[in-house]
């Protein structure tokens, strides 16, 4: 056994600790540098085989995306499922989102098993959005797992609401020092016979510090008299293991070690890759043998981390290892960050990939890292990343043309736009002052095709419809490039609305029209059929908004044709979102399934950035519409928050607006569509819905005056061009305001009587039709009470569900097939009225059909009482939380 595994005690009494707190929902382990809070951790964990989720927490998780990266590659390592799904959500910087990443644990963790989360070097962390995951993922009681926190100071994380409730336990700095008992048994442990005083001396020079009494017992292993301890224990901490430790070390050794302490982590893969030696080609039977095994000789400073399967350096020899970089070459520290980087990318960690390629001037693979990144990435990741596409050479911008792409992706994520366009701008100034090469012809390409969706989106604000000629002149240097553009940025993103005109002029919809048709070609053949069914969805929805129904369900599939050829899931997914809203003008049930299931088949398309939060605004608007309150995702129901997704903001905050009014909390429908107007809904047709939503909020609020004002405000806006589906769309809501307004006096200034009547009886129209609807798709008209709708077989298969148990599992357990319990599970999905297993689960929960921690006692049997396969490693499971 290496000499490293003997200096390690056990100690009992802060196993016992250790024991104990696992049944707290939360441990916070806290205390400096070397006091063994890691280690008497995971030996712990280790030694009693307790399913654990290691998460290794440094500087660079302080972009939530690296941290998500990193939480996934940890979770890998018992779960490769849940990792994939957690991959395929991102990082949930939403209510939202946060709702998205519960459904997994929720779906995938077994209740039964006994499951620990640890959050390692927490302190590290100043991320706002990463700490908000840490302290809501900690809050949420969650049954059978344990989040530990292990840091070196206090976090900038509210426990104080945990602490209250006695759901934290703590470990201190002082509980982790050594005693001077434990001390001695320590030496007796190492072989060290010591008298009484010298014990005594060891236990006041190191105060109970583990790393001083593990480099104590060290020296007196090398020098069993002890001589010269005291004056080594004062010495800085550096020179102790420089003396005690690097001495003893050959220079292979030591230049591997000074390898290791460039890169965060050190998976052995990576470190047979730098040794250049392949796993069972070394000979470990000799005394110098591999590499791999001689580290083992540093003992607890370096260690293999069988949770996340890395060599785990002690943060103190870290840092005195990177002291020591000059001892390398440049040659060789490009060599470790290349393979790191290599490593990286296999395992999918992309951002650490590229802030490797950085160090090891790599650029070509720097950029291919950057073009596989996903769109719509937040500021607080895409601004670090932008810094080292800004710190590269000025050869590579002459020499490459796709560093051009990447750049302008990172600077429209600022979401300052008109910045954005100064400095393309200044960029195409700079290409075309350049002799004629392929590398000018794709740099200006990239950026005139920018240009042109900017120049698109700006026209609203400052009525210039010529951003064709950017298309255009993006088309003619493509040609002269030769070489394909690909990647998420060919996906049109359409924002709130297609239609972006805003005036309530027919002329000003017209150009917009004729801009539309004239760009679009030229965008479709430069991005892979980019915009392609654009026009037809543009004509779809001002026709939807005309209350046209036939000549808008028309053009909407004309444009689903087109945007299924060329991959536009946005413009798809949005065509089924205008032929929901016709079901529901219509009445229309079986048009209304056929667009629920398109909406919820684009889940499937994950080259499509935004498919889960426009499902969730979708489904968000049906529910909101037909009076489900609480069946609309739980993100658009939070009025403090909204997404940092500026391509969906106006969308979210108008379906929150509904949500609010259907709840009767006004003032939250007011503040929504205030921040709605701040988000630049400039077009008319958002104009037309916040007026008419504001309208009959203040209605409702008694202010009868304002109520009847902000609805004439919105009727100069849709006259014109004949826009009153939002009117209708308010049904008896918009039927009360303009009733009352037409018994009122006409001392209130007040919209005309023949519009008031107009909009009233197109109200009144759909407010029948949707009271159809909402017989149809009614949770509570489908369930009048909790359990008569679920058989006793289906509660079985539901509890199973919830209990953890794939299909294959309930099948098997139950003596049934496959195929009954596949329907058996449709079946419970229909009647609750859920679209997959963890909506199933939540809805189950909210109507007391299912319990946290135990059954309802009029509730079926589960099941089968045969065990589970996945027996649990610890009986008691108490409340907890999620990791």
């Amino acid at each position: 056994m290496a000499p490293g595994h003997l200096l390690y005690l056990e100690r009992p009494r802060i196993n016992e600790q250790i024991r104990g707190a696992l049944d707290y929902p939360v441990i916070l382990v806290i205390g400096g540098a070397g006091y063994g809070k890691s280690h008497g951790i995971y030996t712990y964990l280790q030694k009693h085989r307790v399913r654990t989720v290691w998460i290794q927490l440094t500087e660079r998780d302080n972009i939530s995306d690296r941290f998500w990266e990193n939480f996934i590659q940890s979770v890998s390592m018992i779960n490769g499922e849940s990792a994939g799904r957690l991959a395929k959500q991102g990082f949930p910087a939403t209510d939202r989102e946060f709702e998205q990443y519960l459904a997994i644990p929720l779906a995938d963790v077994n209740p039964r098993v006994k499951m620990v989360f640890v959050y390692d070097d927490v302190h590290l962390i100043q991320d706002k959005s990463v700490l908000r995951f840490l302290e809501r993922s900690i809050a949420i009681p969650f049954p059978s797992i344990t989040s530990i926190l292990i840091t070196r100071k206090e976090l900038a994380i509210n426990l104080m609401k945990l602490y209250s409730k006695g759901l934290l336990a703590s470990i201190s700095e002082d509980d982790l020092r050594f005693t001077r008992d434990e001390l001695e048994a320590f030496f007796a442990m190492i072989g060290i016979k010591a008298p009484q005083d010298t014990i005594d001396q060891v236990y006041h020079n190191t105060e109970g510090w583990a790393f001083a009494v593990h480099l104590s017992g060290i020296h007196f292993m090398q020098i069993p008299s002890g001589a010269g301890f005291e004056s080594q224990i004062r010495l800085n901490m550096y020179k102790l293991i420089e003396s005690e430790i690097m001495a003893r070390v050959d220079d292979e050794l030591r230049k591997f070690l000074i390898k290791l302490a460039l890169i965060e982590e050190s998976p052995p893969e990576l470190i047979r890759e730098l040794a250049r030696c392949q796993e069972g080609d070394c000979d470990t039977s000799g005394k110098e043998g591999c590499l791999i095994r001689r580290i083992e000789q540093i003992g607890s400073l370096i260690r293999l981390d069988e949770y996340r399967h890395v060599f785990s350096i002690h943060r103190l020899f870290r840092d005195y290892l990177r002291g020591l970089q000059n001892e390398l070459s440049e040659e060789e520290k490009k060599e470790v960050y290349q393979a790191a980087a290599a490593w990286c990318v296999r395992n999918n960690l992309r951002i650490d990939a590229i802030l490797y390629y950085e160090k090891a001037k790599d650029y070509e693979k720097l950029i291919a890292q950057c073009h596989a990144l996903p769109l719509g990435l937040p500021a607080s990741t895409m601004n670090p990343l932008r810094a080292v596409l800004e710190r590269f050479p000025k050869e590579i911008y002459l020499e490459r043309a796709d560093v051009y792409v990447v750049l302008v992706r990172f600077l429209l994520n600022s979401g300052k736009l008109n910045e954005t366009v100064e400095r393309i701008k200044a960029i195409i100034k700079t290409q075309e002052a350049r002799p004629p090469c392929r590398a000018r012809e794709g740099a200006l390409f990239y950026c005139y095709i920018t240009l042109g969706f900017l120049a698109e989106i700006l026209a609203v604000l400052e009525g210039d419809f010529s951003f064709p000629a950017h298309f255009e002149k993006a088309h003619y240097h493509k040609d002269r490039w030769g070489e394909e553009a690909d990647g998420p940025f060919t996906i049109t993103n359409l924002g709130s609305y297609v239609c972006r005109v805003p005036s309530p002029d027919p002329k000003e919809m017209d150009r917009y029209f004729a801009a539309l048709t004239a760009a679009i070609p030229h965008a479709a053949a430069c991005l892979r059929g980019s915009m392609y069914g654009m026009e037809e969805l543009a004509r779809g929805e001002l026709a939807l908004f005309r209350m046209e129904m036939d000549r808008a369900e028309n053009f909407l599939r004309e444009s689903l044709v087109k945007a299924r050829a060329w991959h536009q899931h946005e413009i798809e997914v949005r065509c089924y979102f205008y032929l929901l809203r016709i079901g529901c003008f219509q009445g229309d049930i079986e048009l209304i399934r056929e667009s629920q299931k398109g909406i919820q088949d684009i889940l499937n398309q994950e080259e499509y950035a935004n498919r889960r939060a426009n499902h969730d605004i979708y489904w968000g608007w049906f529910y909101a519409q037909i009076g489900e309150c609480e069946r609309v995702p739980v993100w658009l129901t939070v009025e403090n928050e909204e997404s940092p997704n500026s391509l969906i903001r106006g969308q979210e905050l108008l379906v929150k607006a509904r949500y609010f009014f259907q709840e009767k909390n006004y003032a939250g429908t007011l503040l929504s569509l205030k921040r709605t107007k701040h988000n630049a809904l400039h077009f008319i047709l958002g104009k037309i819905e916040i007026k008419v939503l504001e309208a009959v909020s203040l209605y409702q609020m008694k202010q009868r005056a304002a109520a009847y004002a902000v609805l004439e405000e919105a009727r100069l806006l849709a006259e014109p061009g004949g826009l009153l589906l939002p009117f209708a769309e308010m049904g008896k809501d918009t039927r009360s305001v303009a009733s009352q307004a037409l018994k009122d006096d006409s001392s209130n200034p007040r919209p005309p009587e023949e519009f008031l009547e107009k909009i009233r009886n197109l109200s009144s129209v759909y407010a029948k039709k949707l009271g159809a609807v909402r017989e149809q798709f009614s949770a509570k008209g489908n369930h009048p009470s909790p359990f008569a709708k679920l058989s006793h077989k289906e509660y079985e298969v539901l509890e199973a569900l919830f209990q953890g148990f794939t299909q294959e599992e309930i099948a098997k357990s139950s003596s049934r097939s496959a195929n009954t319990i596949k329907s058996a599970i449709k079946r419970i999905y229909e009647k609750l009225g859920a679209v997959n297993r963890a909506d199933a689960i939540r809805i189950a929960l909210s109507r007391g059909l299912l319990e946290w921690g135990n059954q309802k006692p009029s509730s079926p049997p589960p099941a089968s009482s045969a065990p589970h396969p996945r027996q649990p490693l610890i009986k008691k499971a108490p409340q907890a939380s999620a990791g």
